[in-house]
């Protein structure tokens, strides 16, 4: 590509050492970002490494300029008809940490702001020349390149990685296919256009084949909110190109042999998405004016956005704490009406911005988003160079195409989206100072400049300085990598729990949460752990923490019911699940609230909320998380306890005509038995299930339970035996078959097995069981 240059070029000189730096860093973090591939064994979330090499590569960038001004004795910073409203808009955003309630979740998100605006800035300041942004828009389509070469790999269904979640839309390296979507979606005008600038039939074949490419990744990404605002768009786009350039002035053949050529392309790029691809595409863009179940959610998620901005209407609730706030404004049937637990965003830019930083947020995004529009329609219509107006409007175009798909979404909350958007407006801003030259009102000089100092001096000072940004630079690269780090032992510990290896979880979500106090994920799972252990005060006080950095964490209720429960709180652990079960109108919910009140001994509130669980499963919604005949035997539980015999047969019948194949209504009816102190018709029911499903450990487990009850521990130690060699490492067999031993006077043989029982954790229930029992047997003879 080229791109003419001015009469009168912004910049002849080729700048210092410092600036060509700051110029190859930024075309690398923008080359680089999309492609850096994602690896889900060292962090989750879908842009953890993108952001942290993002952060990583800003922060040298910034350690240059700042040596780069002392250098030159002054700021090197240029202005552009932007930077007002970017002031402002940032401004107002460090300021609501002022009054929001999570001040580590504004500061995270002024952050980001922050780091974003900087490569504006560096943008406008710093690509100087015409032949500058030639090189930067090489860099972005080279990188776009790269991610279209992955994402028809995919198509074809070859991928050298498993992404999770698995999709079939195309992602390439994104992570998602929305960001992917976005992604295309804001530079897919710009291509086009440079496409339409006929430059030469070799230039045109090769902008022609990336724009087709671009399409057909973006068809096969099948986000349906990206196809409409690019729809919309790219009209205007050809609007403004027949109305302010030479697009369709003569020769008109080579502009109409273009367009057709193009056509044709985009044509058969459609057909070829909507014969092999994995949807069909009609259907799909025909959703988007369904209710269909994402659409629905969105609806939930935007009136909770609203509701949010209506409580705090002028200044918001603090910047990036949308997350925070959401569950206690979310109708509580979004759980029940899909398979996400977890809501970080509005779906929605605007509603977002007005629930975090409210009606002045608001104004102050569109006076930066109406002023973007201003300079670009300004340069579209008077730009000196037919270039720089054909760039203007793809700019635009991809601009609003971008602001447009935010409106369903929030590709501009996340790293691959927002380096691209601030891009954008960095190119038009820097492509406004040009034009503008010396007859334009706004400065063509930096904002301030220092008196350059002696040479010697400034020698010095940038010796000095270099050391002092060299320390700040480790220090906050530190803290960067910190984060890495953090998610690695983060997922270590997860992998930990899952194998049950407790103790090198818990370790490694102590790390985890030393090396990032923000960790949420951290403190769940170190919570859930504590649960699963016994460690129930270790557990709580990770749930606590936990509350005070997001108090409405998805299922944090619950985790701290459960807690509870286990502590035998029984008020506090029915004010959590009462809680739970007003965020998530769901029979999870309900049915934990049954069964705490009928460990607090207040069994009709218990039979009332069993019964609302019931209500809500049979209402027959979809991803409820529990199944009917679950809550049929829960249900059957808490009935058995108030003695209600008739409706107890009633719901373990129902259970076992839902699921005939199933052992667990089985299991159920045994432990009503057992609890009923009918052994014989319990182990019947236990036989049943073990005829059911002989590789399942819990049917042998319970029917020892039941023979140990009839004082028959011959039997009941062959069925833990059995048991055992399904699951060796189940704690609670091995303390069952140790305390069979010991009845039957087999000590040497009732140590040996409670010996690894008792090594559980110091406040492990288990662990203390076996502990008392080898106490009782005293010192081995």
């Amino acid at each position: 590509m080229s791109i003419n240059p001015l009469s009168q070029p912004a910049e002849q000189t080729p700048g210092s050492m410092y600036a060509k730096a700051i110029r190859a860093l930024v075309m690398f973090a923008v080359f680089g970002t999309p492609l850096i591939l994602l690896f889900h064994w060292i962090t989750p979330g879908a842009l953890g490494i993108k952001t942290i090499f993002f952060n990583l590569v800003m922060l040298l960038v910034f350690a240059l300029w700042v040596l780069e001004c002392v250098h030159e004795g002054r700021v090197v910073l240029k202005r552009s008809p932007l930077d007002l409203p970017l002031a402002a808009f940032l401004l107002w955003n460090l300021l609501s940490v002022l009054w929001t309630q999570y001040q580590y979740a504004s500061l995270n998100q002024f952050g980001k702001y922050a780091t974003y605006s900087f490569l504006y800035l560096m943008v406008i300041s710093h690509f100087r020349h015409p032949r500058h942004l030639t090189a930067l828009v090489v860099t972005i389509f080279s990188s776009m390149l790269l991610t279209c070469a992955y994402g028809v790999m995919q198509f074809l269904g070859y991928d050298w990685f498993t992404w999770f979640p698995q999709d079939v839309r195309l992602l390439a390296s994104l992570g998602n296919a929305t960001f992917y979507a976005a992604h295309l979606l804001i530079m897919l005008p710009l291509a086009v256009n440079l496409y339409l600038l006929r430059r030469g039939s070799w230039r045109t074949f090769i902008w022609g084949a990336i724009v087709a490419l671009m399409y057909f990744c973006l068809l096969a990404t099948y986000t349906r909110a990206a196809w409409l605002a690019g729809l919309g768009m790219m009209l205007l786009n050809l609007a403004l190109l027949a109305r302010y350039t030479d697009w369709l002035k003569p020769p008109r053949r080579a502009a109409t042999v273009s367009a057709l050529v193009l056509i044709v392309a985009l044509t058969g790029a459609t057909v070829l998405v909507a014969t092999t691809g994995h949807y069909k595409l009609g259907d799909r863009f025909a959703s988007s004016f369904q209710m269909d179940m994402s659409n629905v959610q969105r609806k939930m998620v935007w009136s909770a956005a609203l509701k949010i901005f209506q409580s705090h209407p002028l200044l918001g609730t603090g910047a990036g704490t949308y997350f925070h706030h959401v569950a206690g404004h979310l109708d509580p049937e979004f759980y029940n009406t899909g398979e996400a637990g977890w809501v970080d965003h509005a779906h929605n830019e605007l509603l977002e911005q007005a629930a975090d930083t409210g009606i002045v947020g608001v104004g102050l995004a569109l006076w930066l988003v109406v002023t973007f529009v201003i300079v670009t329609l300004r340069l579209v219509r008077r730009a000196p160079v037919q270039t720089f107006r054909y760039m203007a409007a793809g700019l635009l175009a991809g601009g609003l195409a971008f602001l447009g798909q935010n409106m369903a979404g929030v590709s501009i909350r996340y790293t691959t989206g927002a380096v691209y958007f601030w891009l954008v407006l960095g190119m038009a801003g820097l492509l406004a100072t040009w034009s503008e030259g010396k007859t334009s009102k706004l400065p063509e000089e930096e904002l301030t400049a220092l008196p350059p100092p002696k040479h010697a001096t400034r020698v010095y000072l940038e010796l000095a300085l270099a050391i002092a940004l060299a320390v700040v630079v480790f220090m906050a690269g530190h803290r960067i990598v910190n984060r890495l780090v953090s998610d690695v032992y983060l997922q270590w510990g997860m992998s930990g729990q899952n194998m049950e290896r407790y103790g090198q979880a818990r370790r490694d979500l102590l790390q985890a949460i030393r090396l990032n106090p923000y960790s949420l994920r951290a403190y769940a799972y170190l919570g859930a752990l504590g649960v699963e252990t016994g460690e129930y005060q270790a557990a709580l006080e990770s749930y606590l923490k936990l509350q005070k950095l997001h108090a409405e964490y998805p299922k944090l209720n619950r985790g701290l019911g459960e807690t509870y429960l286990k502590l035998k709180r029984y008020p506090e652990a029915i004010a959590a699940y009462k809680r739970d079960a007003q965020l998530e109108h769901s029979p999870v919910s309900q049915i934990n609230l049954a069964e705490t009140y009928a460990a607090a001994g207040k069994m009709e509130e218990a039979r009332r909320a069993a019964n609302d669980a019931v209500r809500i499963t049979e209402e027959g919604r979809p991803w409820l998380h529990i199944t009917l005949p679950e809550v049929y035997l829960r249900r059957a539980a808490i009935l058995a306890k108030l003695g209600l015999r008739d409706p107890v047969f009633e719901d373990v019948q129902r259970a076992k005509d839902l699921e005939p194949d199933s052992e667990k209504p089985y299991l159920a009816m045994g432990d009503i038995y057992r609890g009923w102190g009918r052994y014989r018709e319990a182990v019947r029911e236990y036989e049943a299930a073990r005829d059911l499903k002989p590789q399942d450990a819990q049917a042998y487990v319970f029917l020892g339970l039941s023979y140990a009850e009839m004082k028959d521990y011959e039997r009941a130690i062959n069925h833990y035996h059995t048991a055992l060699y399904i699951n060796p490492t189940e704690a609670f067999t091995r303390l069952n078959l140790g305390l069979a031993y010991m009845h039957t006077g087999r000590t040497e043989e009732a140590r040996a097995t409670l010996a690894p029982v008792a090594q559980l954790g110091a406040h492990h229930p288990l662990g203390a069981q076996a502990r008392a029992a080898l106490d009782k047997l005293g010192p081995p003879s």
